[in-house]
């Protein structure tokens, strides 16, 4: 026994010793640059196969414009060691000093901590203005909505177009200042790349199109910057070999360059009230509606199924169906979402629902006229599509009685049962003499053989909880996932303290925090990388239910709203509780989706 608890000490110093041997460095380079050049950042992890990437916080004024991971093998004195390194391409906005670090990274329960490092960024020369003007000539961009007057709440189309000659240009583009205020824009797809005539010269064309939903009424301008890199001629081909710079850009050398769009203004109005239905529930483009219902010949008390098929263009997402409501003739159950065959922008296609009903009585004769109306914003109308009635032949439920059902042989003439005879107990004398029996070896018990399977299963558990341990330390991405609904409870606490104190400014604070803890965590973002459109990509990808969908949407632009410029009527303190049980929820049920 001494020697296997031995063992098994043996065995976890080995594996908890194996998990925490590593060292880490952070350089950069150069530690000079003009302003919108670029340096490399690079951390380097030894002694550690498959380290989780470090992340660090933003720094306002830098950013990460691209990223890098290498790995090799060290061979020194005939001993191997694991090479991890980790580049990231630092870009600045703004001159002046940066400092980076210091951070602490950690690996299971080993901890090391990355000194800081320095960027001074400079002015950009003259010489390199004057570049960045005439490169206007060779390289532009234009944005361009499908309409410019829209409603709230309308979905439409923009297009990013570049333009470009004579230069080459890096596969990634980057997009910033783009004005999230009164819009909901879905992520940019890129188009087939054309080639068009403009000015009698000829320029490759690369577009992005996506999707953009008005929030709010208002005149907007949007003019978004396409962050480029052009790829620079190579004129030194004898040069040295140099790893970062041939395995990172491709033996390519780039700069960054910042495309400016020409500005357009979008006209978001509300829609109008002249004319407007009672039964207009928000819903805006172009619909079809159909209503089918089974069985119609039937008894009173008897189901109806009804089903609700809902298609065509427009914001999607947010078109609700009518239904038969609650009354004296019919018990109506609540509608339920059996299909939802839209496209990835929740832009266009076809719900189904499904509702059933029941008839109180036999003197019903049809279920009623169900109507939905939308607002067409090419004619500029309301437009209403009536279904119904539809109609029943219900009959009275027929009677039934009750029967009790006795003995199947029952007795004749009042017959008794007779008793036919007595118990007879016979009890044996007490022996004279007790005989001991040979008891089993303590060695051959049952319980010994037990008491020997606890050393094994504490072995098992040790070893599978260092694995798990293991396993979280080296994927990031899946620790993080594991921790979401712990970071997101300081928030929620907060939150609640808030409610408490009846202070609307730290509750939608701490709301946000919930909320950018929580999906910072679970889809693995940087800190600051958290926006509603990235979180419904999410949901979107992982088959999520379009309400629940709606509804984080709707709490994220309730956080914005309220922080920067909420009004005090909405925040009452009995909507601050509803909002706070409302986040409960939501990430309750985030927790079910894979």
């Amino acid at each position: 026994m001494k020697t296997f608890f031995t063992i098994c000490t043996s065995l976890w110093l080995a594996l908890s010793s194996a998990a925490t041997a590593f060292d880490i460095e952070m350089s950069i380079h150069p530690k000079t640059i003009a302003l919108h050049d670029n340096a490399t950042l690079t951390i380097t992890i030894y002694g550690k196969s498959r380290p989780p990437r470090p992340r660090f916080p933003a720094i306002d004024g830098l950013e990460v414009r691209g990223t890098h991971q290498s790995s090799s093998i060290s061979i020194q004195s005939g001993k191997s060691t694991s090479v991890t390194k980790f580049q990231y391409q630092m870009g600045a906005t703004r001159t002046g000093d940066y400092v980076i670090g210091p951070y602490e990274y950690e690996i299971g329960k080993e901890k090391k901590t990355l000194p800081a490092v320095t960027l001074n960024v400079l002015e950009t020369t003259q010489e390199a203005q004057d570049q960045q003007e005439a490169l206007k000539e060779f390289v532009f961009a234009t944005i361009e909505a499908s309409s410019s007057n829209v409603y709230r709440q309308q979905v439409f189309d923009l297009t990013l177009s570049l333009y470009y000659r004579d230069i080459t240009l890096a596969g990634d583009i980057g997009l910033v200042n783009m004005d999230e205020e009164g819009f909901s824009f879905e992520q940019f797809q890129e188009l087939p790349t054309t080639r068009e005539q403009v000015d009698s010269r000829i320029y490759r064309v690369r577009r992005f199109r996506a999707n953009a939903r008005a929030l709010t009424t208002g005149t907007f301008t949007l003019e978004p910057i396409l962050r480029t890199q052009i790829v620079l001629p190579n004129n030194n081909r004898q040069r040295r070999f140099d790893p970062f710079m041939d395995g990172f850009f491709g033996r390519q050398r780039t700069k960054p360059h910042d495309v400016q769009t020409e500005a357009i203004e979008v006209v978001v109005a509300e829609t109008p009230k002249a004319g407007q239905p009672d039964s207009f529930a928000g819903a805006i483009g172009k619909f079809s509606f159909k209503v089918n219902a089974e069985p119609r010949v039937l008894q009173a008390g008897d189901p109806i199924t009804i089903s609700y098929e809902l298609s065509g263009v427009g914001n999607m997402n947010l078109a609700r169906v009518p239904s038969i409501e609650e009354s004296p003739d019919f018990k109506a159950y609540d509608c339920k979402l059996l299909q939802n065959d839209l496209n990835k922008q929740q832009t266009g296609g076809r719900k189904v629902f499904e509702q059933v009903v029941i008839p109180r009585n036999g003197d019903i004769t049809e279920l009623p006229p169900l109507s939905f109306s939308f607002f067409n914003p090419d004619t500029a109308t309301y437009e209403t599509i009536t279904r119904g009635p539809i109609p029943l032949e219900i009959s009275a439920a027929e009677k039934t009685s009750v029967q009790l059902i006795g003995s199947a042989t029952p007795l004749a003439n009042g017959e008794k049962k007779k008793l036919l005879g007595e118990d007879i107990i016979y009890l044996k004398a007490l022996p004279s003499r007790w005989h001991r029996i040979n008891m089993q070896p303590w060695y051959t018990s049952k319980t010994f053989f037990a008491l020997q399977a606890i050393p094994p299963v504490l072995f098992a558990i040790a070893f599978f909880f260092q694995r798990r341990q293991n396993e979280l330390s080296s994927d990031t991405a899946k620790a993080r996932r594991v921790m979401a609904p712990k970071k997101a409870r300081a928030g929620v606490d907060a939150a609640t303290q808030a409610v408490k104190a009846k202070n609307p400014t730290a509750f939608y604070e701490a709301l946000w925090q919930a909320l950018s803890d929580y999906f910072g965590n679970r889809l693995n973002l940087q800190p600051g990388e958290v926006s509603p459109t990235l979180v419904n990509e999410w949901m979107t990808k992982v088959g999520a239910d379009s309400n629940l969908s709606s509804a984080v949407d709707s709490l994220f632009k309730i956080c914005e709203s309220q922080r920067y410029s909420g009004s005090e009527e909405s925040r009452s303190f009995g909507e601050m509780q509803k909002q706070l049980n409302y986040l409960n929820e939501i990430l309750k049920r985030c927790e079910r989706l894979k």
